[in-house]
């Protein structure tokens, strides 16, 4: 099972706690043991993609402090929402261009 251990996990969004849904967990643990990493991720609409993603992202960057993470996303409110999400969940430096 994911756990919430190490700090570079935000336990707050804002000033409310944040925890990953069961279906999240659920999708990352498969997309870990199944497809070993790679594969996509897919959610309905609102079920927190992004959210889910960045949490695999701060994961893996926690186990190997290197990370080069690239996300293509069609139009530009969805950058935001990446950029937005990302400030707010990892608590770590990284650079966004």
């Amino acid at each position: 099972m994911l756990t919430k251990s190490n700090t570079l996990y935000s336990q707050k969004i804002d000033d409310d706690k944040f925890e990953m849904r069961p279906h999240q967990i659920s999708a990352l643990e498969k997309w870990r043991d199944v497809g070993k990493g790679k594969g996509i991720l897919a959610l309905a609409t609102g079920a927190g993609k992004t959210i889910t993603a960045i949490y695999a992202a701060v994961k893996l960057f926690g186990k190997s402090q290197s990370l080069f993470l690239v996300v293509s996303v069609p139009y530009q409110n969805l950058a935001d929402q990446w950029v937005e999400t990302l400030k707010l969940l990892a608590s770590t430096q990284y650079r966004v261009l």
